[in-house]
């Protein structure tokens, strides 16, 4: 199978990775054995996709969890982060190799905090350094593309475990399966559309806020592992405090604007895009808010659960784009893969 046709399939497989998956991680954590009653902090470490994830859902353990939830990148989790006993470490990698990753936990675990580690592996580093383990049942069709099936399952994870420490199921939940296949299905011939308007951009900014930044940044990770393309996110706010200088009109800047408390500030904010000149993508679940200008819908829900559906879009453009323009590593393969032993290691 081709890269592209990979990547496709890959996109197309999350409404099965969200019915695998639910129901499974349901029941194996009301089988844990862990004292939920104890713990005072909650902290979820990862990295990339698996930071990208707990990150978007902050916002709901915020309004569904009574207790400080943080999502923290590995390296900062593992060196940086005070565990001490009451701490919940949730320590997330799909192959449970990442190494940075199993540092956190074992860090967690020397401090008498209690290490919950979530990976695809039972057999991998991280179940072995974790205290307790939850083992996602979805396996994806390939680790070499850009992943979407393995972000949406590491996304479920954390929705279950919230729903475990706030003692209440989301609904939204039982839901989503159908919503995200009825959603790939009306994205398709959007994001192919937008992939020939902007076959020729040079660089792809993803503006975000609240719970949108870590859907923007997963969108740019996204483009980088695609093609090498330039991409880069930033708050939303923020962009208009300096890097919206630096966007010509050989760009797109994609706007995340989820119906909520930051959708005002979207709408002004595709405005001034207008002004610059640059190709502008509205991602929202409100298309009416921005009239005639070029949006990429997702399906309307609470403001804390956006990350599960406002992915969808950026997913299917990355790979329309990538078909387009070309999967691969601007550096080459060889070079590539030089850097990756340092970078990777």
């Amino acid at each position: 199978m081709e890269t592209s046709e990979m990547m496709r399939a890959d996109v197309l497989d999350q409404p099965e990775a969200i019915r695998q998956s639910l129901p499974s991680l349901r029941a194996q954590i009301a089988d844990l054995s862990w004292p939920v009653g104890t713990f005072r902090r909650v902290i979820f470490a990862g990295s990339g996709d698996s930071y990208f994830a707990p990150k978007a859902l902050e916002y709901a353990a915020r309004k569904h969890v009574s207790l400080p939830v943080r999502a923290l990148p590995s390296l900062e989790a593992a060196r940086y982060w005070p565990f001490q006993e009451g701490d919940l470490l949730v320590a997330l990698s799909i192959s449970g190799e990442s190494m940075r990753t199993t540092w956190a936990a074992k860090a967690a675990s020397e401090a008498g905090a209690f290490a919950l580690g979530v990976t695809v592996n039972e057999a991998s580093s991280l179940a072995a350094a974790s205290k307790a383990k939850l083992i996602i049942p979805f396996k994806s069709r390939s680790r070499s593309t850009p992943h979407a099936a393995d972000y949406m399952a590491t996304l479920i994870s954390v929705a279950v475990i919230l729903e475990h420490l706030g003692g209440t199921q989301f609904a939204v939940l039982d839901n989503l399966a159908g919503m995200v296949g009825e959603a790939l299905a009306a994205l398709d011939g959007p994001c192919q559309t937008l992939a020939h308007a902007v076959v020729s951009d040079v660089a792809f900014h993803f503006l975000g806020t609240g719970p949108s930044l870590a859907t923007a940044e997963y969108g740019m990770a996204k483009f980088w592992e695609a093609g090498g393309f330039r991409a880069f996110a930033l708050d939303l706010e923020e962009y208009g405090h300096g890097l919206h200088l630096s966007v010509g009109e050989d760009d797109t800047v994609f706007v995340m604007a989820p119906s909520g408390q930051a959708l005002d500030r979207a709408v002004a904010v595709v405005k001034g895009n207008q002004v610059l000149g640059p190709h502008v993508v509205a991602v929202t679940d409100a298309p009416e808010r921005f009239g005639s200008e070029r949006v990429l819908p997702f399906p309307k829900v609470a403001e804390e659960w956006s990350p599960l559906v406002s992915c969808l879009p950026l997913q299917l453009a990355c790979w329309a784009i990538a078909s387009l323009k070309g999967f691969g590593h601007r550096h080459g393969a060889e070079t590539y893969q030089e850097a990756h032993r340092f970078l990777r290691t």
